[in-house]
């Protein structure tokens, strides 16, 4: 599969006219995906915290970890922050117990934020990695 986010060229006519632009990224073909919205301010990626998302979702499961939408999101800091300080300074989180949430405002960020969030979703073990980070927190 292509992780890459192809962001139309037209972006700002899209934005102008129909004020956001919304995209889906499947990390692979047994989950659910990724939901992509950038308006005219922030670039944001989120998924429900229940939903299948990839390999990691059934490794939650399979180990019988309790997880929400902040459990996604310290998760996911702990391991960007471990791959990527300064990115963790570009990305806010705007999650809820039913949703994770992660917006930033640069393109760049977003495009990075993003294919580590795939790469922390395709790997079981790189979730493993994610959440011992977060607990040495």
């Amino acid at each position: 599969m292509n992780f890459s986010l192809e962001i139309p060229d037209d972006l700002a006519t899209i934005i102008k006219e129909e004020e956001v632009w919304e995209e889906e990224i499947w990390v692979d073909d047994q989950h659910q995906p990724i939901f992509i919205t950038i308006d005219e301010y922030r670039f944001q990626l989120h998924f429900p915290s229940w939903d299948d998302i990839g390999a990691t979702t059934d490794y939650v499961k399979a180990i019988h970890l309790d997880w929400s939408g902040y459990d996604w999101t310290n998760w996911l800091f702990a391991y960007i922050e471990h791959k990527n300080p300064n990115l963790t300074k570009q990305v806010e989180d705007d999650s809820e117990a039913d949703t994770c949430v992660l917006l930033t405002s640069d393109a760049k960020s977003f495009q990075e934020l993003l294919l580590l969030t795939i790469e922390f979703m395709k790997l079981p073990p790189v979730l493993k990695e994610g959440i011992d980070l977060a607990k040495k927190q």
